[in-house]
């Protein structure tokens, strides 16, 4: 049977390595000690780690044959069951959009969080409310909702992303490079899922980043030396790797060439 296991959450060893807890509170899965239960299921106490990868664990129930989160025990027969075919009377169904999973706030799901944070950040006085909206939408549709989560914590992020809601930040490459002193990464990861879902035009990530080393090369330097430096540097090299770079031949080795000439 295929199921959908969570990317980078596997079952903990239970030798080797150690513990992320202690406690007296044995885990009927792991077999490890826990400082304290997540779960109590048919089979016994399960531990955070445990029940994290139960609730990210989809796929097609063996017994049911329905496609759905399998949060039963890994180790019978077939494969994990559904939550009803396993005995576990919890329900995993999130009060908004319905999916099943682990809760991440209030009943809702972290994708549904995600949602209404990103609406209190983006949405609350737009400058484009078609362009903010499809920004949520974008943002909404990561792989892992809890990492966006995370990301957007960072004040810089906050900062980044409010900008570009009020209008105060063009939604540009050059709009975008505009926060490459005060949130370079945050800057970077933002312009990747824009062009991914093509909200932004394809911009190689090389050239953005010879574009970075450039400015950070020139920036020491007399304004006699580094006018003539800049010159040379943006209207020979990055122009010219500007038109070799496609989204099917990336610019790193044109790039990495430039900044060895540029020692």
């Amino acid at each position: 049977m295929n199921t959908e296991h969570p990317e980078g959450l596997i079952p903990r060893h239970t030798v080797r390595g150690r513990p992320r807890t202690t406690g007296t509170i044995q885990c009927a899965r792991c077999g490890r000690n826990a400082g304290k239960t997540r779960a109590s299921w048919p089979e016994g106490k399960i531990c955070g780690p445990c029940f994290t990868v139960a609730t990210r664990t989809h796929g097609t129930c063996p017994d049911c044959g329905q496609h759905r989160l399998l949060p039963g025990p890994p180790a019978q027969d077939g494969g994990p069951r559904c939550a009803p075919c396993a005995g576990i009377l919890h329900n995993f169904h999130c009060a908004r959009c319905t999916q099943e999973g682990e809760f991440y706030r209030r009943g809702i799901c972290a994708r549904c969080a995600l949602r209404d944070d990103l609406t209190a950040l983006l949405l609350t006085n737009p400058a484009d409310p078609v362009t903010a909206n499809r920004m949520v939408e974008v943002l909404c549709q990561a792989d892992r909702p809890e990492s966006i989560i995370t990301w957007k914590r960072s004040p810089k992020v906050q900062a980044l992303l409010t900008a570009v809601a009020s209008g105060q930040t063009p939604l540009t490459h050059e709009g975008l490079d505009g926060h490459r002193e005060t949130a370079g990464r945050a800057a970077d990861h933002l312009r990747a899922i824009l062009v991914h879902h093509r909200l932004l035009p394809y911009q190689d990530p090389y050239l953005n980043r010879f574009e970075t080393w450039i400015d950070a090369k020139l920036r020491p330097l007399p304004a006699e030396v580094a006018k003539p430096v800049e010159h040379f540097a943006k209207w020979h090299h990055l122009r010219r790797i500007r038109a070799m770079a496609t989204p099917d031949k990336t610019a790193q080795r044109p790039v990495h060439s430039a900044k060895q000439r540029g020692h």
